[in-house]
Order: structure tokens, then sequence, then C-alpha cells
């Protein structure tokens, strides 16, 4: 029996705006408190699943865009960001899927600066999701829009390690 929230917080004669997570331990305490029959599963304007199944999804997600944009970046747009190395080092996505921010370390070659690199994927981040979107149409349903930010994390490292060298 699916029921929800609404139908059944408006029975309790209850009023709340809740997480799902809370709003199910609310739900299942009234239904045993009043002794309803408390339902399978409860669903309004959110879904209650399993976060380890939802988060191993958004897992595999990220590691297929974070492969496929270094392909990318390293076969197909070469002649558009010029001769940097361009690392894709993280990928993280939202949980709805429309997000994705990808993390990218440059190493600049050829007297072009880290900006300049930076700036060029940003111009060109429709063509580069356009191409991401050819590779995953199989994958994915629809392909995320891509945030893109510098990773400066080796950066940071190179700063300490000269810092407690001194």
């Amino acid at each position: 029996m699916f029921v929800s929230s609404q139908q059944t917080f408006s029975r309790l004669g209850i009023q709340a705006s809740l997480s799902a997570l809370g709003l199910s331990k609310m739900l299942h305490h009234y239904c045993e408190k009043y002794a309803i029959f408390a339902p399978c599963f409860v669903y309004a304007d959110f879904y209650i699943t399993n976060p380890t199944m939802e988060k191993t999804r958004q897992n595999k997600i990220c590691r297929l865009i974070q492969q496929d944009l270094s392909d990318i970046f390293l076969k197909e747009m070469k002649t558009v960001l010029g001769n940097s190395l361009i690392t894709v080092t993280e990928v993280r996505i939202t949980p709805d899927m429309s997000i994705a921010r990808a993390y990218v370390s440059i190493l600049p070659i050829g007297g072009v600066d880290k900006d300049t690199v930076m700036k060029a994927i940003v111009a060109n981040s429709a063509e580069i999701r356009h191409r991401l979107g050819m590779r995953e149409a199989k994958q994915l349903r629809i392909i995320p829009l891509i945030e893109y930010y510098l990773d400066d994390t080796l950066d940071r490292a190179e700063r300490i390690d000269e810092l407690l060298k001194k």
C-alpha cells in the first residue's frame, strides 16, 4: 500500500515540514502510537531510497565522467586548449545528477598560464558537454551541467613542503 505523507498527516492532524528521513521516522512513530497500518513506502515530493545505493550510482557516474573528460581534454580539445596538460582530479555530482563539479589540475606548457587555460575550458564548456554527451548517450539520460574548478592541491602541497624545508 502506498500512501502520501499529506494524507497520513492530515488523518493524524499533524502539520510538519521535515526531511525525508525525519518524516519517515515521525510517520512510523505516529503509526505505532495510534495503531494505524504503517505504509511500506512514503512518497510525496520525494522518495525514500537506500542512501548507499544512491551513493554507489553517483560514484559510478562520477568515475565515468572523469574518464571521459580526461579523454576529451587529452585527445579532442588539444587544439582549443593548447598544449597544456589538463588532469581531471575529481568529479562530484549532485544527488539529482543535474550538476557535476569537475576539479581540474593544469600544467601550463608553452608560455600560457593556468587562468588562460581555465578561461578557455569555461568558454568551451558547451562543446565539451556535447562531446561528453556523444560518449555517454547510452549510459545517461541527461548529461549533467559541468562546473569547472581549478584544483590547487598540488600547489598547496608544494608550498607546505617549502615551508617545512625552511
